[in-house]
């Protein structure tokens, strides 16, 4: 999935799964990779699955369905997921 420059896109609750480039964003404006805490965003199978942690912050302990570190989209770092 590729973003173009100038388009807004809020891209969440998808799997990406096993892909040569999961998601590429052009740029990083005007796109959003989740909808915040609780609801979360996608699932990335090249992500660090780990969950011990909880809460906004993911500081909190017990696990919440949500990988604790942030999913950087290629291309852009400045571009993740928050809540992966």
């Amino acid at each position: 999935m590729a973003s173009n420059p100038g388009t807004q896109k809020i891209t969440r609750y998808n799997n990406f799964i096993d892909n040569g480039g999961q998601a590429e964003a052009v740029s990083s404006d005007n796109n959003k990779w989740d909808i915040g805490w609780p609801d979360g965003g996608n699932y990335w199978s090249n992500h660090n699955l780990k969950d011990d942690y909880s809460g906004q912050y993911q500081n909190e302990p017990g696990s919440d369905g949500i990988c604790d570190t942030p999913y950087t989209v290629y291309a852009h770092p400045s571009t993740y997921s928050k809540y992966p």
